[in-house]
């Protein structure tokens, strides 16, 4: 690869990231399971239909606005999650996308969820 396809702080986590290949391995299986617990809470929800994912975020149609959650969320618990407006193929806002976070984090939003309607 061409040195300047890597800039110097990447290059810096290059070399340091073999010390800490337990500590990542660690954070990433807290994820998965942190991911999964979040997607059984939200199945929960009855306004929520979350999809299934590998990655760190879960997108969920919605049977209400998705920008009125996200409005609402932000306005009233300075919880920031995102509309699906801003994707193009989507033709409504009813979804929404929601990055996993730690449990307690997760937790908190889920309790919100409830309380919403």
């Amino acid at each position: 690869m061409p040195i300047w396809n890597v800039n110097s702080l990447a290059e810096r986590f290059i070399e340091l990231f073999p010390g800490f290949k337990k500590e990542y391995k660690n954070s990433i299986k807290r994820t998965l399971k942190d991911r999964d617990y979040f997607f059984k809470e939200l199945k929960e929800i009855p306004y929520l239909e979350p999809y299934k994912s590998h990655a760190n975020f879960i997108f969920c149609e919605t049977k209400i606005s998705g920008r009125k959650i996200t409005e609402t969320l932000f306005r009233k618990h300075n919880i920031l999650i995102k509309c699906g407006l801003n994707q193009s193929n989507l033709k409504s806002d009813e979804y929404i996308r929601i990055g996993v976070r730690t449990k307690k984090d997760n937790t908190k939003l889920i309790s919100v969820f409830k309380k919403y309607e």
